[in-house]
């Protein structure tokens, strides 16, 4: 084992990124049939042999196991699902590679990020230079780097996935080597003029260094050995650095200048001399446990229309849309019942605009299905259609709608507790309906307990924190997003929503004004009303209502699809008040202890109020059609 100088914390976090095995994989020998592998922590789908997919997900739950023991939690996200779909040859697997031009790309296997599922695909085909663990082995890495470095440049994420690709466990699964030099791409780099440092770092997804050929293993060479050089040479403190500045949305160029404190052309001088002494050192970490094999795998053969639907799902999540199609309608051909397929299919209409479709699948996957995603496509689809700009968000969406909405993600809650998308979407829907902002903000602190590194989830928060008008919550989150966001656009969108909370803050100080001194002259000093502040002084509520008025206490405002029923106590009895919608009520606060918006639900405590309403002219069931809620200090008066 070599003992190296002890590094920065971010650069332990780098350097914890490490765990393959090498094992050859034979490819498939199983003809047409598709199997479904299920360990404790993957799910395996494809048409290679059960053999080779069993050692597949072996390695990758050992590989994530060690990741459990070096890595802050938030690397292992378990919010989005995550499927590995296995080929036993390229010519199976190349209708579903990415596409560069227009045409497959020639890999071997990709890492899909989804805000809904991820993917990983590999090809086990025997003729490749590499095995099948280190291809799934290479994807997963991009998945930790996605979930623990943001921003990281495509340079690093491809090299320090190339530099785990080599990693090998030994003596009894105590002791995990990476490092190793590979020779393949030693070769490369041997018969190839480099390319310039500032031209790798400007290659992007779409770049022909990044697709084709010859260029494209240039590129992995090039990005291989400097992550080498960078973990295992004098600049590895530069590099922590470096990723810290891009991570808090520095400019490429300025973050190197600042960290490196040297020109692009020395670091490539450093690199060519490192390759060309070509020692790559290899590192060891020990554990004091060894790590344990997963003992719980099951198999099973998927049916056809399975197979359909994986295929078409994965067509779609790459946004090959037109191809995707097939696949989705043969698997609810095949199978009517199958939630998934009219999940996948729902969500593909969508896309296409084609809305009372998408609703018509997405409604049958959900009914009965204990699939989670089944009923999260659903109310997407339902917040999503008839959606455009210059629409108003304010009581968009019907009161039918909204409950269809809300019961399809209650259940998908249930089901997954774990998928953070849900929890989203709901808070939004009450945000747009401007009802159960409490429970909203319940609900995105647990979102953002389970994925904390998702931004957006804050400032959704913060703008549920602003229409309750809470505008110091809302205000702290903000700032520390202005600070500290991993990106410029959420910087810039933490800036734009502060500028609405000051706007809104002095609008709000400034109507307070106004109507204190509006009603001031209006309201003779010495009259005792009801519910007013005690004597002698002037009289402070500011709005008087026509109607009959009663002071008592609110204890709980419901709604349904017939309206909103407020139950006031007052005078020994409990009124019940009706109102058509929740918005038509005037709210109008005296205290502190009632702030922001009026929601739904039972008023804990309840809540020292003066209601004025119009009674029935025919006596029925309910008191009479509430006008005006003003809620008042507990120490006022109750003097009629």
């Amino acid at each position: 084992m070599k003992i190296l100088p002890p590094l920065p914390l971010t650069l332990l976090v780098i350097v914890a990124l490490c765990l393959l095995l090498a094992a050859p994989v034979c490819a498939g020998t199983t003809d047409g049939q598709w199997i479904r592998v299920e360990s404790k922590n993957f799910q395996l789908v494809g048409n290679a042999s059960e053999r080779d997919m069993r050692k597949v997900a072996a390695r990758l739950e050992l590989f994530r196991q060690a990741f459990v023991h070096l890595l802050p939690v938030e690397h292992l996200d378990s919010s989005i699902p995550m499927t590995v779909m296995v080929f036993k040859s390229d010519e199976s697997y190349r209708p579903f590679e990415p596409l560069y031009q227009g045409h497959p790309a020639g890999v071997a296997g990709f890492f899909q990020s989804n805000p809904d599922v991820d993917y990983i695909t590999l090809s086990v085909d025997q003729k490749h230079v590499r095995d099948a663990d280190t291809l799934a082995f290479h994807e997963y890495v991009h998945l930790l780097v996605r979930n623990g470095f943001p921003n990281a440049p495509l340079w690093f994420n491809e090299g320090l996935a190339e530099y785990y690709s080599t990693f090998e466990v030994a003596n009894g699964n105590r002791r995990v080597t990476l490092g190793k030099p590979i020779s393949y791409r030693l070769k490369t780099l041997r018969e190839h003029e480099l390319l310039p440092l500032d031209s790798l770092f400007k290659v992007e997804t779409t770049s022909p260094y990044y697709n084709e050929g010859e260029k494209r293993r240039l590129y992995y060479a090039e990005a291989w050995a400097l992550v080498h050089y960078l973990l295992n040479g004098p600049r590895r403190i530069q590099l922590s650095t470096y990723l810290s500045l891009l991570a808090q949305g520095s400019p490429v160029d300025d973050a190197f200048k600042q960290s490196f404190q040297t020109s692009y052309a020395q670091i490539e001088g450093e690199l060519r001399q490192y390759i060309q002494l070509e020692r790559f050192p290899e590192q060891s970490i020990a554990f004091e446990k060894g790590l344990e094999s997963d003992s719980t795998m099951q198999s099973s053969v998927l049916t056809e229309a399975e197979s359909q639907f994986y295929l078409g799902d994965l067509l779609l999540h790459v946004n090959r849309i037109d191809e995707s199609e097939p696949y989705l309608q043969k698997a609810v051909a095949l199978d009517q019942t199958l939630a998934r397929g009219h999940a996948s299919l729902g969500m593909l209409r969508m896309r296409q605009n084609q809305f009372e479709d998408a609703e018509k699948h997405l409604e049958r996957a959900a009914a009965g299905s204990s699939n989670y995603l089944a009923h999260y496509y659903y109310a997407y689809v339902l917040s999503q259609k008839g959606t455009g700009a210059g629409t108003s968000m304010e009581g968009y969406y019907s009161p039918e709608k909204v409950s269809v909405m809300r019961s399809e993600l209650r259940k998908t809650i249930e089901l997954a507790p774990t998928f953070v998308e849900a929890y989203r979407l709901l808070a939004f829907i009450n945000l747009v309906q401007d009802e159960e902002l409490a429970g909203s903000i319940a609900l995105l602190k647990k979102a953002i307990e389970l994925s904390p590194r998702r931004p957006h989830l804050s400032l959704l928060l913060a703008q549920i924190y602003l229409r309750r008008e809470d505008f110091n919550e809302a205000r702290s989150i903000l700032e520390a997003a202005r600070r500290d966001s991993l990106s410029p656009q959420i910087r810039d969108q933490a800036r734009d929503l502060l500028e609405r909370v000051a706007a809104r803050e002095a609008l709000a100080a400034r109507v307070q004004a106004m109507n204190a001194d509006a009603f001031k002259a209006v309201v003779p000093a010495g009259i005792i009303q009801p519910c007013d502040a005690p004597q002698p002084g002037p009289q402070l509520k500011k709005l008087r209502f026509e109607g009959r008025q009663i002071c008592g206490l609110l204890v709980r405002v419901e709604c349904d699809e017939t309206g909103v029923l407020l139950f006031v106590d007052a005078d020994g009895k409990t009124l019940k008040l009706h109102s058509e919608q929740l918005n038509r009520i005037r709210f109008v606060s005296y205290t502190a202890d009632v702030k922001g918006q009026v929601t739904c639900g039972l008023r804990t405590p309840a809540n020292p109020v003066l209601v004025t309403y119009r009674e029935h002219a025919v006596p029925n069931q309910l008191n009479g059609e509430v006008i005006a809620v003003e809620f008042v200090p507990r120490e006022w008066s109750t003097n009629h």
